[in-house]
């Protein structure tokens, strides 16, 4: 199985960029450049290890477009194209500060029994002032499976070094902010390549992902 993934990333690694080289000499594709990148191998990710095509969302799960995105058309990113095996979405929370790592470890350590749509949900509901105690009132009181495993599961994810390997990713790549996304192929070592797409429409985001599919010969029903 290793040996197949790598064949196939490093088949489709040289198909992608060969043809984004030839797309870039078309000015509407110019935004459409390869880059490539290595994340932790370990990480928030969603969907099957079998999906051919992979996105990095870099967002942060207190700023408002990242908020409106992932209670408005996250759900359907997920129904459309997480769930039925097309895609495997990799979450990288680029906010700098504990209170932010606090509550994207919260979404993390809910989204095995919840899901990964419904754990982001309740972000929704914090308040202005925020602090360690607010962000888990808030989540204890609009997560009906809330519990003892989930606070104390965040509690020690948010200090994992993790976070701070997947921050020097996006300072490598020079992530201007969130969310910003990057679509194309993650193997099992966290080489990643493929495009980057900055902005938060949802339809623009699936066009991206049906290139992809068509670059690599993927068939939309898979």
């Amino acid at each position: 199985m290793i040996t197949k993934l790598r064949s196939d990333f490093l088949i489709a690694s040289i198909l992608i960029a060969s043809l984004l080289a030839t797309a870039a000499c078309n000015k509407a594709n110019a935004d459409k450049q390869v880059v490539e990148v290595t994340l932790p191998t370990q990480g928030f990710t969603y969907g099957s290890v079998d999906a051919p095509v992979s996105v990095v969302e870099f967002g942060s799960v207190l700023c408002p477009p990242c908020i409106e995105l992932h209670s408005n058309d996250l759900p359907f990113l997920a129904e459309k194209y997480i769930e039925t095996g097309r895609v495997r979405l990799r979450y990288i929370d680029i906010a700098p500060d504990s209170l932010s790592s606090l509550a994207v470890s919260l979404v993390e350590c809910m989204a095995p029994e919840l899901g990964f749509p419904t754990s982001f949900q309740w972000i929704g509901e914090l308040p202005d002032s925020l602090s360690h105690k607010t962000i888990m009132e808030t989540a204890e009181t609009h997560v009906t499976d809330f519990s003892t495993e989930i606070a104390a599961c965040a509690d020690s994810l948010s200090v994992n070094p993790r976070f701070d390997a997947e921050k020097e990713a996006a300072q490598t790549l020079r992530v201007p902010g969130a969310p910003t996304f990057l679509v194309g192929i993650l193997d099992e070592n966290g080489h990643f390549v493929g495009w980057p797409y900055i902005g938060k429409s949802i339809d623009t985001l699936a066009a991206y992902i049906e290139s992809a599919e068509e670059l690599l010969g993927v068939s939309s029903s898979h």
